[in-house]
């Protein structure tokens, strides 16, 4: 039975349209936040429409082309030579086009990038149409937005208490990793004597919950990241702050995209794990929104009132008192909660 990946979706007739699937697509593909568009129109954009973070927290620029005509590299050239005007300074320039996949101007842009990257100037890229729709569809309300028509449901796939699990795990430990080795590694830590092959267990420990949680190709990514930063801590001797957060910002990029794929007792567990994450780690900003998120996963995994009752009265204590004695509250939410999925879903 064909599905949406083997269905060709209708270019969209008006410029403005691709430049919000565009920013949908890419946000979705990078999992970034301050993706935004370049001005308004009749604006000077310096040849780029959209800019922002990526993945790797490069700032990249994109130039959309919403043509039926094919896309030469001349223009390609052009659009390079206008967006070396913009700043800050791009890492990377992208043409995203509605014309159809060339791979004759795919390895034109392929050795343009490359000579201009070991010139130290930006990268070039393109993506087409087939690319950005690709990524689109991972998030159905996303598409749906622009395709109310297709009306793509992601299916019940019914839910999993390892999978649930996995995703409190990746959340609670996996957007907070520098400030693990941070604690670790830094000077507290040494006062403490914390053993470094803490990290480790760690690295390990969010490596198996991605197993469960993503697709085979976003696995391999997503060790690879967590590879990267192992390696680091095994060969560097002095640790540069700057490196380890770039590196943890990898993970953070790759967790971002999950949230859109989630709904219901999904979701709620990825912000309850990510809110108790961040309190954890000695974050004193409270944040309301965090909170409600705690009070709604629990409120869906138990109506028992002693239970309600226990982590109402922690979150009290802890949102009242700064003190030593609190301090372990939030580990031991996090426990909590597992243990209540453990007790729902298995």
């Amino acid at each position: 039975m064909p599905d949406l990946n083997s269905i060709h979706i209708p270019e969209p007739k008006h410029w403005q349209d691709f430049e919000n699937i565009v920013l949908a697509s890419l946000e979705i593909k990078w999992g970034s936040t301050n993706l935004s568009k370049n001005g308004r129109p009749g604006q000077k954009q310096d040849g780029v429409d959209i800019w922002g973070d990526d993945d790797f927290g490069r700032l990249v620029g994109i130039q959309c082309k919403n043509t039926s005509k094919s896309i030469n590299v001349g223009i390609i050239e052009d659009e390079i030579i206008k967006a070396e005007g913009f700043e800050p300074d791009l890492r990377v320039l992208y043409i995203a086009t509605t014309a159809l996949p060339d791979s004759s101007l795919q390895k034109h842009v392929r050795l343009i990038s490359k000579d201009r990257v070991d010139k130290n100037k930006f990268a070039v890229g393109i993506f087409y149409w087939e690319d950005l729709i690709r990524e689109l569809i991972k998030n159905p309300s996303q598409f749906n937005i622009f395709y109310p028509g297709l009306n793509l449901i992601k299916p019940d796939t019914g839910i999993s208490s390892g999978r649930l699990l996995s995703i409190l795990a990746l959340t609670y430990f996996g957007y907070y990793i520098d400030d693990y080795i941070f604690l670790i590694f830094g000077e507290l830590g040494e006062i403490s004597g914390e053993d470094p092959d803490q990290i480790k267990t760690l690295l390990l420990e969010i490596g198996a919950a991605a197993v469960t949680v993503f697709d085979q190709e976003s696995q391999k990514e997503f060790k690879m990241q967590l590879n990267s930063i192992d390696e680091y801590l095994k060969t560097t001797k002095r640790f540069r702050k700057k490196d380890i957060l770039a590196l943890s910002q990898r993970i953070c990029f790759r967790l971002n995209p999950l949230e859109y794929s989630l709904t219901n007792i999904e979701l709620l567990i990825f912000h309850t794990g990510k809110a108790l994450g961040y309190y954890n780690i000695s974050h004193i900003e409270h944040k309301d929104e965090s909170w409600d998120y705690i009070i709604k996963c629990l409120n869906y995994l138990s109506d028992e009132p002693q239970d309600i009752e226990y982590v109402n009265n922690m979150i009290v204590d802890f949102k009242k008192d700064d003190s030593v004695d609190v301090v372990n509250i939030p580990n031991r939410l996090y426990h909590f909660i597992k243990r209540l999925i453990r007790l729902k879903y298995t």
